[in-house]
């Protein structure tokens, strides 16, 4: 809820008086950490209902990422990896990139560091970036790890012109998730990159065949 900001002041002031103030923010953070993966969990579809969610809670997830970058490092990196492709969408990317470049501070190689490399990749059209945090997928087993990194590293090669090795990357994506069964709406922003890919080398019938694809995958996933 909204308030002044001379009562929040006050709120606050009071708050570090207390002595359970750490133990307070400390559940705060938690919170909001366990409140973006499940809206990472969800960023391939129902926007219409993360993003006004995501939009709302944005001075909270900066209170707790600025409280555990502090106090809880790896907290902080979970908080960044997950929120960057949430403000992202949302029109945040220079707050999530950020973040993110903060986070690879102080990372181990595990999931945590993979996903803050991808999403830095994705950011700063960074192949390398993504092709460490790819090794680090696969490395732990991850599919779906592995699928979505794919899928950027499409996207970027993409971005700098390098259209067969988008296409590559992108059916790379695909093929991961169809053996690990992935839910088809997964799989829509490689079928996308694919597409892309087709309409940027001046093949406009195949290209057309695609999109009519791509457009019976999203209204089969709504």
């Amino acid at each position: 809820f909204w308030m002044l900001e001379t009562i929040r002041a006050y709120a606050d002031e009071r708050l570090r008086e207390r002595p359970d103030a750490m133990e307070i923010h400390a559940r705060h953070a938690a919170h909001f950490c366990a409140w973006v993966e499940r809206r990472y969990d969800e960023r391939f579809a129902a926007e219409d209902s993360w993003l006004p969610e995501v939009a709302a809670e944005t001075d909270n997830l900066r209170a707790a990422l600025e409280w555990a970058s502090e106090h809880d490092p790896s907290m902080a990196n979970d908080l960044a990896g997950g929120i960057a492709p949430l403000w992202t969408t949302a029109g945040r990317a220079a707050e999530a990139r950020s973040w993110l470049t903060r986070a690879l501070d102080h990372q181990a190689a595990d999931r945590s560091r993979a996903r803050v490399l991808m999403h830095v990749g994705e950011l700063n059209d960074d192949v390398a970036s993504l092709a460490e945090a790819l090794d680090i997928w696969r490395g732990v087993g991850d599919a779906e790890g592995q699928a979505a990194t794919l899928e950027g590293i499409g996207w970027v090669h993409d971005a700098l012109g390098d259209y067969d090795a988008a296409a590559s990357a992108h059916e790379g994506s695909l093929e991961v998730r169809r053996e690990a069964r992935s839910p088809e709406v997964r799989g829509l922003g490689a079928r996308a990159g694919l597409c892309h890919v087709l309409v940027a080398t001046n093949r406009p019938t195949e290209a057309r065949e695609a999109a009519r694809e791509l457009l019976a995958f999203a209204r089969r996933a709504d």
